[in-house]
């Protein structure tokens, strides 16, 4: 498994991607500014639209939840209800198995109530936890599918898991982003196709930016190796800095 994870980094550096997957590279890291936007967007789309409130409700907690602990869409997908706890102090979050834990020792991700650019991270997990509390066990997939018109009955959320290891996740992520620019008239992506890992990179690149140590993003995004490197994006200000300095 370590040997596969090497090959598969190695090409993923050179652009090569891996086998059945596009070329291209690294995928382009979620900022926080966009998150943001896609965060008042979900809640914008929740007042309009009643009846599909707690999907936006879920993808806001897995939005928030992927970024700050820099959680892979593998990792998101299978979290169980008894796999978040929120307290006063902010949330935690247990990562039962991961390609870095084949063994399925299992990880505590600490979280806390609000980011210091104002992410409330505490009450939008909140949020979404209250609509299965008390209705659902404790091995019930966290995020749930939701039942649309089409599927007959009336819309609302299923206790059915995600699946397709969060591939349904990415896919809505996009929806949101093509529906903020719609409505704002803005290019916010700028030609750059987000997918599961633009959040984990995103997430430690934001760390960086706030000056914490890589031993420290290292260690929160549970990188068994000096592969998360890859992941950190330095501002054009930053690289201008560079040459500045010489």
């Amino acid at each position: 498994p370590t040997g596969r994870l090497m090959v598969k980094g190695a090409r993923r550096l050179a652009g090569a991607g891996g086998k059945g997957k596009k070329k291209g590279g690294q995928a382009p890291a979620m900022r926080t500014s966009l998150l943001k936007k896609l965060l008042w967007w979900l809640e914008r789309r929740g007042r309009e639209d009643p009846l599909r409130r707690e999907l936006y409700w879920r993808d806001a907690a897995w939005l928030v939840i992927g970024f700050t602990g820099l959680l892979r869409k593998s990792e998101l997908a299978a979290l169980q209800r008894r796999d978040v706890v929120v307290s006063a102090e902010g949330v935690r979050v247990h990562i039962r198995k991961s390609k870095t834990d084949q063994e399925g020792a299992g990880q505590w991700v600490h979280l806390g109530a609000t980011t210091r650019s104002g992410i409330a991270i505490r009450d939008t997990v909140e949020r979404w936890a209250k609509v299965w509390r008390g209705k659902a066990g404790a091995e019930t997939p966290f995020f749930t599918r939701f039942k649309h018109w089409r599927e007959g009955g009336k819309p609302g959320m299923t206790k059915e898991g995600l699946g397709n290891k969060g591939e349904a996740m990415v896919s809505g992520m996009r929806r949101h982003i093509e529906g903020l620019e719609e409505a704002t008239g803005k290019d916010y992506s700028k030609g750059r196709r987000y997918t599961g890992h633009s959040l984990r990179r995103g997430g430690a690149s934001e760390l960086q930016r706030q000056g914490w140590k890589p031993i420290d993003i290292q260690a929160h995004g549970r990188w068994t190796s000096d592969c998360y490197k890859r992941y950190l994006e330095r501002s054009r200000r930053d690289r201008r800095a560079l040459s500045e300095s010489m």
